[in-house]
């Protein structure tokens, strides 16, 4: 009998104590529980995230001709003289990333987030820009010939000493863009807008196809350095030969 009480007593204080917890105990444990994993998934998801784009951007480095990026994150990678020929990146995100000096020939760049990107020195010959975003872009000495930038975005690019021969910027927004000493020779530049760029020594030809009514403008303040090829002279402000 005495064995029957101690056991009964010992089975009432755990009946009190569970009597006694507070009833959202058990749902604060459980949310905070939650809250938790959450957490973790979305910090795993972020890791997975970066992990993706160096393994892109490493991709981008050593895989074949022709690597298919298209819209690949690429923010902030560093794709210095990285071989990029006939890459598909149409889409893809390449905000402030560096390539300098990087093999773009023939690729595909339509739509691409190019912001603040550093293509110093990059070869884009015969590369598709088309509808792509390089606000401030730094593409000095690029070489562009016979790309293709319609209805690309070039506000405040620099493009200084950038080889532009043959290529199409019709539609382009070149507004505050450095053109000094490019190459525009037989460049198709209709309806671009080029206000306020600057265009001080830029090379350009018969061949050079420029918006509106600034071909016989141009003409007015360029010298003529061979027949069929002008240099301009002066300033340069675009805005000078409109306003004139």
């Amino acid at each position: 009998m005495r064995v029957a009480r101690d056991t009964g007593t010992v089975a009432g204080q755990r009946h009190h104590h569970r009597r006694g917890r507070k009833p959202g105990t058990a749902v604060t444990a459980d949310a905070h529980r939650d809250a938790e994993l959450t957490a973790l998934a979305a910090a795993a998801e972020a890791v997975l995230a970066e992990l993706r784009s160096v393994a892109l951007a490493i991709k981008a480095l050593v895989g074949p001709v022709g690597a298919d990026l298209c819209s690949a994150n690429l923010a902030d990678a560093d794709l210095t003289r990285a071989n990029l020929t006939r890459a598909i990146l149409a889409g893809a995100d390449l905000t402030r990333a560096v390539m300098v000096g990087t093999d773009l020939q023939g690729a595909d760049l339509s739509r691409a987030d190019l912001i603040r990107v550093k293509l110093v020195g990059a070869m884009l010959c015969g590369a598709t820009l088309n509808n792509a975003n390089l606000v401030r872009a730094n593409l000095y000495g690029a070489d562009l010939t016979g790309a293709s930038l319609n209805n690309a975005r070039l506000t405040h690019a620099d493009l200084i000493g950038a080889d532009m021969r043959d290529a199409i910027l019709t539609s382009a927004d070149l507004y505050g863009a450095n053109l000094t000493d490019a190459d525009l020779t037989d460049a198709d530049l209709r309806d671009a807008d080029l206000d306020a760029a600057n265009l001080a020594q830029v090379l350009w030809s018969s061949g050079t196809l420029w918006p509106g009514d600034m071909a016989s403008l141009m003409r007015d303040r360029s010298e003529e350095l061979r027949p069929g090829v002008w240099q301009v002279a002066g300033s340069g402000n675009a805005d000078a030969e409109t306003e004139g």
